[in-house]
């Protein structure tokens, strides 16, 4: 039995069977009790009054052995009065209240261990009379058999209905089981995969009595709505996530994005022994371009620029927009540093080709460029981008001074 299966044999299913074999028990007593009380109040009156016959007729049959003074003769004439089980001795007495005769059954059924002494009748007289006056009596003595065998006879159905209660209690239990019990434990199961696996699409199967099937129903809605709810909180999670990792304008990750994956590389670098580069690249005369063709051309050169550069990398490489029209590229697994440069210069290619920044317009863009190689320039993130940052603006000034030296 599982943890929740024993949570509700000790709750819900023991609770309610042993409610109901209490209710059954009791009612079972009452019942018994009852009719225990009402057939010993009956047989108590029936057996007195059968003694009572049985002393009338004693007295009767037993005047002339009396009158004679014969002892023998009057046991004779008494021990027929002694059928049934109502009666276990008849004694005649004298005048003076002395035993004359007297008479017992021989046998008996047994039931009276059974039966209390104070539930047996009392003793039931009846006077011998003869010439006008009082000769003696009969003393009939009332037996316990009937009262025994009625009390045997209840404890007996007693125990036979503890047994159909335990196999009442047996089969409501089986049948709470069923009905009730197993589709709660599904119920709670599929509760507690929810609440601790965020398992939304389980659903409680609507089985078991009416009402654990509108329970289950209703489950199952709340289920829905809050798949529904988790479904829309994801959404807008990832969008969140996006919008937080990720440069609107050139589709590429932002600075935050670029640096955290920086870090996880360069820990990875240090313990492998892998090379990895940083480069930096700025855009040359790109206030002049959204200066002169508006922020709207400018926009059109960023995306293109970004454009230009993803499909140059390769898989594990990462590319970044860290600010206005600045990039930075990370090359992961370098054979050398010849690497890094081979990627530089493939970017510088990409860019030669004109922009189209309006329908009639084009402009060709120009990067600097500087880079830093993990572990020659650097082994740490800050140095790593402080010597690349410097390489870029190098790199950007002889490219101001070329431009000089070649104009007219």
């Amino acid at each position: 039995m599982s943890r929740w299966n024993a949570i509700f044999a000790s709750n819900l299913h023991g609770l309610v069977s042993r409610a109901f074999a209490l209710v059954a028990m009791f009612s079972l007593f009452i019942a018994l009790a009852v009719g225990m009380a009402g057939g010993l109040w009956l047989q108590g009156r029936s057996q007195s009054a059968n003694m009572a016959l049985v002393a009338q007729n004693a007295a009767y049959v037993a005047e002339v052995p009396m009158v004679f003074n014969d002892a023998e003769a009057a046991r004779e004439v008494l021990r027929p009065n002694l059928g049934g089980n109502d009666v276990t001795a008849i004694r005649l007495l004298d005048g003076a209240g002395r035993v004359f005769a007297e008479v017992r059954r021989d046998s008996q059924s047994g039931f009276d261990a059974f039966a209390p002494a104070a539930l047996i009748p009392s003793p039931v007289r009846h006077n011998i009379s003869s010439a006008g006056g009082v000769i003696g009596s009969v003393e009939v003595v009332g037996s316990g058999d009937a009262i025994g065998a009625l009390i045997a006879v209840a404890l007996v159905i007693t125990l036979f209905g503890i047994l159909l209660v335990a196999a009442g209690t047996y089969l409501i239990a089986r049948s709470l089981g069923r009905n009730l019990v197993t589709p709660l434990h599904a119920i709670v199961d599929v509760a507690r995969e929810v609440r601790l696996e965020r398992r939304f699409d389980l659903r409680a199967q609507p089985h078991g009595v009416s009402e654990v099937r509108e329970l289950a129903g209703g489950f199952n809605a709340l289920l829905d709505q809050l798949q529904t709810w988790q479904g829309q909180n994801d959404s807008a999670q990832e969008a969140l996530l996006y919008r937080a990792s990720i440069d609107p304008l050139s589709g590429l990750p932002n600075r935050a994005t670029f640096l955290e994956r920086l870090r996880e590389t360069l820990g990875m670098a240090q313990r492998s022994g892998d090379k990895l580069a940083v480069l930096f690249l700025d855009g040359n005369h790109f206030k002049e371009t959204n200066d002169q063709y508006g922020h709207a051309a400018g926009d059109r050169v960023i995306a293109e620029v970004a454009a230009r550069i993803s499909p140059i990398l390769r898989i594990g490489d990462m590319a970044a927009r860290v600010g206005g029209d600045e990039f930075a590229v990370l090359v992961n697994h370098l054979e050398g540093t010849g690497d890094a440069k081979s990627v530089a210069r493939r970017i510088r290619e990409a860019m030669s080709v004109p922009i189209a920044i309006t329908d009639a317009d084009v402009a060709t863009v120009s990067l600097s460029i500087g880079s830093a190689i993990f572990p020659d320039d650097g082994r740490d993130v800050d140095t790593l981008l402080r010597v690349a940052d410097e390489r870029m603006y190098a790199d950007k000034i002889s490219g101001r001074e070329a431009e000089h030296w070649n104009s007219p």
